[in-house]
């Protein structure tokens, strides 16, 4: 079979791509949660930061493991090696599966400790105030 040598160059140019846009994604999940998750102890306190519960110690790490999982499968699919990557595929469906049911129970946790992501009123609207 014959594959002209700009496809093969076009393809080196995606792998590149996609493996980059990878790495970018997970540098900012680490940089992004860095003070409140990564290196919390090690740097300066973040002002109005809840402690954290196993609860959220579990999240993080599974949604850490969801990133990194991520990078590897992308990496080895830029790589040719597809066979591992379905495999591992395999272990990502359980990950997933986790993600889910940890998810959630961080969501239904943080709403009965009151927080409000990104600032928004949490409450159900016919227990906010009326305008």
């Amino acid at each position: 079979m014959v594959v002209s040598v700009g496809r093969l160059a076009q393809r080196r140019s995606q792998a590149r791509f996609y493996v980059g846009m990878a790495t970018v994604a997970a540098l900012t999940v680490f940089v992004g949660f860095t003070p409140t998750f990564f290196l919390r102890g090690v740097l300066a306190p973040v002002p109005q930061s809840a402690p954290l519960t196993p609860l959220l110690i579990v999240h993080g790490l599974a949604n850490t493991l969801w990133i990194i999982l991520f990078l590897v499968q992308v990496y080895l699919v830029a790589s040719h090696r597809v066979a591992l990557h379905r495999r591992l595929g395999i272990f990502g469906a359980m990950v997933a599966a986790l993600l889910i049911v940890v998810n959630t129970m961080t969501a239904v946790d943080g709403l009965r400790r009151g927080v409000e992501p990104f600032g928004l009123d949490a409450r159900p609207l016919w227990q906010m105030p009326q305008r």
